[in-house]
């Protein structure tokens, strides 16, 4: 018998649709081996919304996540996957127009606050720090 995943549909969609993204994203705060799947830069990661069929891809999976109301991203997906998506988001927002559905992602699940450790390892200034 096959045990029943206790994530919602929308991190279950999300992983089918988007495990490629999800994967070079999230490695900010995983430990894959030596960074096997990430993306390294800012260049990388416009590169990679560029893409034909990855950038609208993780799109729509980023819409599906706004679309789920009421519940926090730790309900949808669970933990470390809600702090991959924050890593995830801040990355996307970096190299996206401001209002893009990853400052929409931020502001729904986060409170409008990126992740400090991804855009360290960036080299991207904290909101924090901007306003020192």
């Amino acid at each position: 018998m096959r045990k029943r995943s206790r994530k919602s549909g929308a991190a279950r969609n999300a992983r089918i649709g988007c495990g490629t993204s999800s994967r070079k994203s999230t490695v900010l705060l995983s430990a894959l081996p030596q960074g096997l799947y990430s993306i390294k830069s800012l260049e990388e990661a416009k590169a990679y919304l560029d893409h034909p069929i990855l950038g609208p891809r993780l799109l729509v999976c980023a819409e599906a996540v706004l679309r789920v109301k009421g519940r926090s991203a730790r309900e949808i997906f669970g933990s470390p996957d809600d702090l991959k998506l924050r890593s995830c988001a801040t990355l996307f927002a970096c190299v996206s127009p401001p209002g893009s559905v990853f400052d929409r992602l931020l502001g729904q699940y986060y409170g409008n606050v990126r992740d400090a450790k991804t855009l360290q390892k960036l080299g991207v200034a904290s909101e924090a720090e901007n306003t020192r």
